[in-house]
């Protein structure tokens, strides 16, 4: 089965967590996360939040949420270099 058959009948109140989902499309947890990115990158909402386990297909309003967390997470992971602590740097 592949992930998006599996996935097809999620949604924000019925989740699939990543052991069912390993489970079901025989992929190990870390071959399943990478596949998850591609898809998504792919263009497929394939949506989770760290506030609640699991991942559904989403809305476009919660493809929206989804894309501005992972984008806030990242930028808190951005690291200075040296040159740029002492000045301001906005990231948009």
């Amino acid at each position: 089965m592949t992930i998006l058959e599996a996935l097809k009948d999620t949604s924000i109140e019925n989740r699939m967590s990543r052991n069912v989902l390993c489970t079901m499309t025989c992929l190990s947890d870390r071959a399943l996360r990478e596949k998850i990115s591609e898809l998504r990158r792919a263009g497929h909402h394939i949506v989770s939040d760290t506030s609640r386990k699991g991942y559904w297909l989403g809305n476009h309003v919660e493809w929206d949420a989804f894309c501005d967390q992972q984008r806030r997470r990242a930028l808190a992971n951005f690291y200075k270099k040296s040159y740029e602590n002492d000045r301001q740097l906005k990231l948009i």
